[in-house]
C-alpha cells in the first residue's frame, strides 16, 4: 500500500482549524501464487474547525468522508465543549474533535 496524506492546520486567538487529505493506492495478490491478484484506489477529506464563544464554551464541527471500492464510511459532528475553569488561552493548534462512543447504523 502507499498514501499520500497532506494536513493543514491553523489557528488565531478564538478559532482552530484542521484540513485533511489523503489519496491511496494498494496491491495485492495470493500467497499461492496462482492469479488472484487486486488493486484498489482510495481517497480521504476531512475537516475541524472550533470557534471559541467565551471562557466556558467552544463551539466545533468536523467532516470525515472516505471512499474506496468495498469502504465507504463519513461522519458528520457538531459539538459544543464547555470548561469548568474559565480559560482564555489559545485554541489548540490541532482541534481535537469529541470521541463518539458508539456508533449507530
Amino acid at each position: 500500500s502507499v498514501s499520500l496524506p497532506v494536513s493543514y492546520a491553523r489557528r488565531t486567538e478564538n478559532w482552530s482549524f484542521l484540513v485533511e487529505g489523503a489519496v491511496s493506492r494498494s496491491f495485492a495478490r495470493s500467497a499461492r501464487g496462482d492469479s488472484n491478484r487486486g488493486s484498489a484506489t482510495g481517497y480521504r477529506v476531512g475537516g475541524v474547525v472550533e470557534r471559541r464563544l467565551n471562557k466556558h464554551w467552544v463551539l466545533g464541527g468536523a467532516i470525515d468522508y472516505r471512499r474506496s471500492k468495498d469502504y465507504s464510511p463519513s461522519h458528520f459532528m457538531l459539538y459544543l465543549r464547555y470548561a469548568f475553569e474559565p480559560w482564555q488561552g489559545p485554541l489548540p493548534m490541532r482541534p481535537e474533535p469529541m470521541i463518539p462512543y458508539a456508533e449507530f447504523k
